[in-house]
């Protein structure tokens, strides 16, 4: 699983109060920036939105790059011809092309832990609900989003995109283990250590979700038929983590 805020910051704060600030998996393919025809067309669109902030412009267009085709095509040229900024600009906005990926894999991971903090709390009271909602969250916005759920979880890039992974980790583990604890703490769940438990749950979900996220590989459920039933790859899911923690299913 994958996370990016720091390890003391998983709680409340990450609940939105109105539930539609989550957005949506990052599927689209193409941000809201039009391909600059020329180097005039660049210094044409600089000059005229001389206010927009060049972080965010060039997170959009890595973020969308990403979308496309993992973080291999979210190269210093491609984001520098999606936003209309010069390479060398793009990349002194960041220090090195390394740091860029670190600071989009810390935005994307945060989005969506966020989005899965956000269910395990509305969907249910028990811990058997809270990771029901949290592994259906995961996995349903992971399938949505294939290629961006395919970089964050396995996609190698480089040291410092390693190390958001680790500390990613570590806060969906965090999560994990608070939901454990409170269950077995009222009774529902069974005397185990949580720690161990929540590190089990999370390779448990991560591995399952190996080899579905290539955007060739159909998984009949998964809302591109037409239909929204969950998908039996979540229910399997579901049902192995439920037994794991020792739920009664």
């Amino acid at each position: 699983m994958t996370a990016s805020l720091t390890d003391t910051t998983v709680g409340n704060s990450l609940a939105p109060a109105n539930p539609r600030a989550i957005p949506p998996p990052f599927t689209t393919t193409r941000p809201a920036v039009s391909l600059p025809a020329s180097r005039t067309a660049r210094r044409s669109s600089r000059a005229h939105h001389p206010d927009r902030d060049s972080r965010t412009a060039i997170l959009d267009a890595a973020s969308s790059l990403i979308a496309d085709g993992g973080f291999v095509a979210a190269t210093t040229r491609n984001i520098a011809e999606l936003t209309g900024m010069a390479s060398g600009a793009v990349e002194r906005q960041f220090g090195s092309h390394y740091d860029l990926l670190a600071a989009v894999f810390q935005r994307l991971a945060a989005t969506e832990l966020a989005a899965v903090d956000h269910a395990s709390r509305i969907h249910g009271s028990t811990a058997t609900e809270r990771l029901t909602a949290l592994v259906g969250a995961f996995a349903t916005r992971a399938l949505h989003g294939r290629h961006t759920a395919e970089a964050l979880l396995f996609e190698p890039v480089g040291a410092r995109v390693n190390q958001e992974r680790l500390t990613c980790r570590r806060q969906y583990h965090a999560l994990i283990v608070g939901i454990i604890a409170d269950g077995v703490g009222s009774g529902e769940l069974p005397a185990r250590n949580p720690t161990t438990s929540a590190r089990a749950v999370t390779g448990t979900v991560v591995e399952s979700l190996l080899g579905h996220l290539s955007p060739t590989v159909p998984v009949p459920g998964d809302g591109r038929d037409g239909k929204d039933a969950t998908p039996p790859l979540i229910d399997e899911v579901t049902e192995l983590v439920l037994r794991l923690v020792g739920a009664r299913c």
